[in-house]
């Protein structure tokens, strides 16, 4: 009796011991936490990192000066008769020393030492993770740590080469983590740019049940229609690359001498004469850039595969890879195709039915970068709309819709037709959910503004919030000067 009295008192003590420590894990600030799933490449990245040869390999770090020289040489000096496979040899040995560091092996591992930043702990242990203000990733980070703390606000980064598949592990582990740090049995994910293929492969691998919230901003959850294209190998150069894309790059101390000169030679015609030329060129040597240079490069990256069009997929994969050779890369891409992206419908709407909150920001009124077939699209200048948004119906690029037009389906009883005669919603995946921002800059959602206020208000919301929400805005959105306007 005295042994089992003792052995009760010790158990009462060590109950009463361990109970502060267990009442500590739950939080109950009421926020759940936040995990940002980046972009692509939302810090650079390196090759050989802490290592005496370490240095940046993308975005590519090169003299702008120097390669046009080059570029410039090199075209100059071709015979005139424009042997483009001449001129090939020449220009793709450069590309190739450029981009080489970033290859994948033939299984679509990495091929070298390449990192980026990883961020184990929140953005009080990792305060690094915060970045530059306006970058919209770091921007939503900011944010979130004005509103929730910095002890709950969490960054996903990643290789967007490698395997989406192999990244929703580390993801799933970080929010496991999230979720013993902080105390909450659920966090909010709010994917970026490419985080949204990132965030539907975690969805298919993991569920929903530890997400409260999904919020995706200007995603890939749909894929890229650039993807697309390029491994379709519909790469077209638009005269707007020479007359507006390039010189909105260039260095500002020779933006005034060069802009002047680009605009005569437009107005002479000569802008256009050379982007027949390179287009021509382009036709030409595709399969040897291919054969060359994309192949071993850029075509063993999985992260690229997981963004082409379910409609492209088997046609870029019979075309571009070799059955024996990436046999490894075909298991892997094939699972993502199969498992992710032919069943995104089916994920979302499974994520909505098990209680997990999802919307959709997309952005529109612009176009892509102008060296693909799709780049006309409606998009916000890297992600087009139609992807972003889960399929809504689009006009092309500075054009309306057909007049007369009227919404492709109808059986819900609500307008998802824009009054600007530009976006038809109800194509959308999910066009309640889903909100369109006009003119408003890929993710956007800057630290201050009434976009991320819209955000932060949508995410902590109990109910899962809907365009027809009272007090909520409409579906059709307007962003100027970090003001919200309803269209």
């Amino acid at each position: 009796m005295k042994k089992m009295f003792s052995l009760l008192i010790v158990l009462v003590i060590l109950f009463t011991c361990a109970t502060p420590a267990f009442a500590a894990k739950n939080c109950t600030c009421g926020n759940y936490p936040l995990v940002v799933v980046s972009g692509m490449n939302t810090f650079p990245t390196v090759i050989d990192k802490g290592k005496p040869t370490e240095r940046q390999v993308w975005p590519p770090v090169f003299d702008a000066k120097s390669l046009v020289s080059k570029a410039l040489k090199t075209v100059l000096t071709t015979k005139p008769q424009a042997d483009y496979d001449y001129l090939a040899d020449l220009l793709i040995p450069v590309a190739r020393d450029l981009l080489e560091p970033m290859a994948c092996n033939a299984d679509g591992s990495s091929k070298y030492d390449v990192t980026v930043p990883q961020f184990s702990g929140s953005a009080k242990e990792c305060p690094d993770m915060l970045g530059p203000e306006r970058i919209s990733e770091f921007s939503i980070l900011r944010e979130g740590v004005e509103r929730l703390g910095a002890s709950h606000v969490y960054f996903y980064n990643y290789s967007f080469r490698l395997d989406p598949i192999e990244h929703a592990k580390e993801l799933n582990a970080l929010i496991q983590k999230v979720k013993a740090e902080t105390g909450h049995s659920k966090v909010n994910l709010v994917p970026c740019s490419m985080g949204g293929i990132q965030t539907m492969a975690y969805l298919a691998e993991y569920g929903s049940k530890d997400i409260n919230t999904v919020a995706f901003l200007s995603s890939t959850f749909y894929g890229a229609l650039a993807a697309s294209d390029a491994f379709s190998k519909r790469i077209v150069i638009y005269k707007d690359l020479f007359t507006g894309t390039i010189p909105h790059y260039l260095p500002e101390e020779i933006k005034g001498i060069a802009l002047p000169i680009i605009e005569e030679l437009d107005r002479r015609g000569m802008i256009d004469v050379f982007t027949l030329f390179v287009n021509d060129l382009l036709s030409s040597i595709i399969d040897k850039v291919f054969d060359e240079l994309m192949t071993d490069i850029f075509v063993t990256m999985p992260g690229f595969w997981a963004l082409v069009q379910p409609e492209d997929y088997e046609a870029c994969k019979k075309d571009l890879l070799d059955p024996v050779k990436h046999k490894k890369l075909i298991k892997r891409i094939d699972y993502m195709h199969e498992n992710v992206n032919m069943k995104r419908e089916k994920i979302l709407k499974d994520t909505l039915k098990s209680g997990t909150k999802v919307f959709v920001f997309t952005h529109y009124n612009g176009s892509g970068f102008p060296v693909y077939e799709s780049s006309l699209k409606m998009g916000d200048g890297l992600v087009e709309c139609y992807n972003s948004s889960g399929g809504a119906y689009l006009a092309d690029a500075n054009e309306t819709l057909p007049k007369g037009y009227k919404q492709a389906k109808t059986a819900c009883g609500h307008n998802h037709l824009s009054k600007d005669r530009i976006v038809d919603a109800s194509t959308c995946v999910l066009p309640e959910y889903t909100w369109f921002f006009k003119n408003t800059p890929h993710v956007g959602c800057y630290l201050g503004d009434e976009q991320s206020a819209f955000l932060f208000k949508l995410l902590s919301m109990k109910q899962q919030p809907s365009v027809q929400t009272k007090g909520l805005y409409p579906q059709f959105v307007e962003v100027v000067d970090g003001k919200l306007i309803a269209l």
